[in-house]
């Protein structure tokens, strides 16, 4: 572990309190979403926010 951060160039605290403090499933959740947005955004740019806004139960179901 010491060498992998060394190499990385990444603190063992930072890394110890990663690991101790898990990704939620409601990080997880928000995350999947937002990547969803972010793609039907980029399929046609010209979609407003309010088609957006009813995107993510769209995207969520395909």
């Amino acid at each position: 572990m010491t060498v992998s951060c060394r190499v990385l160039k990444l603190a063992r605290q930072s890394y110890y309190r990663w690991r101790n403090d898990p990704v939620r499933s409601a990080d997880v959740l928000r995350a999947y979403r937002l990547n969803a947005l972010h793609d039907a955004h980029g399929e046609d740019p010209t979609f407003g926010y309010r088609y957006l806004a009813g995107a993510p139960g769209r995207v969520a179901d395909e």
